[in-house]
């Protein structure tokens, strides 16, 4: 009864999640999220008594929730991009290093270390996935600056997102 009544939610589903998807994503997101259905609702109990009922109710649920997801959301949650996985955590690891030296002023990374991270972000950039590369492209260039300023090597120049809380503390 699983098997069926997965395959009945995914067919009145898919259409809203392939939705806006380019016609090259399309079968690596059906298959996503064929499986996502089986890891969510497997532990259900589809019987003769509640199939119909359960059926409806999930697929309600599940258009609801795809049908007001855009095309960039709904294809990060199908599509594996590692690279951007690493631009972001280093991204994000930058800021917090660089925040640290605004807040208290200090060396937070030696710059071998900075720059070996700087290396990895210029890597990793060229192979983000087409749907990922704005906004990777723009990680990257903030990590640049964040992991020169959190070193020391350039204290001059400080990227956007510090520059913000510098901002925001300067008026006060």
């Amino acid at each position: 009864m699983l098997d069926k009544a997965i395959n009945e939610i995914y067919t009145n589903v898919i259409k809203i999640v392939l939705d806006g998807i380019n016609i090259l994503d399309r079968e690596k997101v059906a298959n996503s999220y064929l499986q996502y259905l089986y890891s969510l609702y497997s532990d259900k109990d589809f019987n003769e008594q509640n199939y119909a009922k359960m059926v409806r109710v999930i697929t309600e649920i599940e258009q609801s929730k795809w049908s007001s997801r855009d095309k960039k959301s709904k294809l990060y949650y199908f599509k594996n991009d590692d690279s951007f996985d690493i631009i972001d955590s280093l991204s994000k690891k930058a800021y917090s290093l660089a925040l640290s030296r605004y807040e208290k002023n200090v060396i937070s990374i030696s710059k071998e270390e900075a720059d070996k991270n700087i290396d990895t972000l210029i890597k990793k950039i060229d192979s983000v996935e087409d749907f990922n590369k704005e906004e990777a492209e723009r990680l990257v260039s903030e990590g640049i600056l964040d992991f020169n300023y959190a070193c020391g090597s350039n204290s001059d120049i400080i990227s956007f997102r510090l520059s913000h809380i510098q901002n925001k503390k300067n008026r006060h």
